[in-house]
């Protein structure tokens, strides 16, 4: 989409990102309820922080679509969007595999004969 291969300028998926952001902020809130009680605060943190830079990186590419030079300014910020979208995906990979490894020891614990 910043690589502007797509037949759409960037201001068309506006209401798309408002959309996906509307559903991941409530899986973000479903998520803190249902977190695994091994999960420390930093990491919980972590993640927001990783959601909240991703979020305002995005909100920075759209601002920067006004018309005069916005071709310029949404290259100035693509870097930005994908490094915090590669920050944001670390930080969901690092929760992913510490909730799998609780999940077997669990297992574990609560069946040790298998």
């Amino acid at each position: 989409m910043i690589d502007n291969d797509e037949p759409y300028p960037l201001t068309a998926w506006s209401a798309q990102f408002q959309r996906i952001r509307t559903d991941l902020d409530d899986a973000m809130r479903l998520e803190a309820r249902l977190a695994p009680t091994s999960r420390t605060a930093e990491q919980s943190a972590s993640l927001s922080s990783s959601m909240t830079q991703f979020w305002d990186a995005v909100d920075r590419v759209f601002a920067s679509l006004a018309p005069a030079r916005k071709k310029m300014r949404a290259a100035r910020y693509n870097f930005s969007l994908q490094a915090r979208q590669a920050a944001l995906s670390t930080t969901v990979a690092r929760l992913l595999v510490q909730d799998s490894e609780n999940e077997e020891q669990a297992a574990e614990r609560i069946h040790p004969d298998l």
